[in-house]
């Protein structure tokens, strides 16, 4: 899993996007559909997140191997790596388009496309994200996201639970 913490008001004197720039085009162009060059959130992101204090955390690539996957842990793992890096956080983001291969050498010996955008964005909504028109978007503020991941914490204890009988 990948995520990039784009800060907004970093002390360096850099701004998300310049840092953004620096990582992978894909993250820049996603970043760049949501914040300004002078490091404010644009228009459009904040009619989708009343409160947009804070950073911004992006989910920019999610694999699974496949012998982990069907069990049910894709969302509870994916949602506690989320809300573990999310303090501090106005807002978590994804692409919506995952199977687009992204432009870094750290998936050079992965299998591409991962997933479909189909079955990712299943996961997404599972966690609490909202499909947007360019986006998936989890609001910090919302409690439906934080409802979600106890549910995924119980699905994933009981699974925990129900393993050793099967030794």
């Amino acid at each position: 899993m990948t995520l990039y913490r784009l800060r907004m008001d970093s002390s360096s004197g850099i701004g998300p996007l310049q840092v953004a720039e620096g990582f992978d085009h894909g993250l820049f162009q996603l970043a760049l559909f949501l914040i300004d060059w002078d490091s404010t959130y644009r228009e459009r992101f904040v009619r989708w997140v009343p409160s947009p204090d804070g950073d911004l955390l992006v989910v920019h690539i999610v694999h699974l191997d496949a012998a982990w996957r069907g069990f049910g842990l894709e969302a509870a793992l994916t949602a506690e790596a989320i809300w573990s890096l999310a303090d501090g956080c106005c807002a978590v983001v994804a692409d919506l388009h995952p199977d687009a291969c992204p432009d870094h050498g750290f998936t050079a010996g992965m299998p591409w496309p991962p997933a479909s955008s189909a079955a990712i964005g299943a996961v997404w909504e599972e966690i609490g994200f909202r499909r947007l028109p360019s986006l998936y978007l989890l609001d910090t503020a919302e409690e439906e996201p934080r409802d979600l991941r106890r549910q995924a914490r119980s699905r994933l204890a009981a699974l925990n639970d129900a393993y050793p009988n099967h030794r």
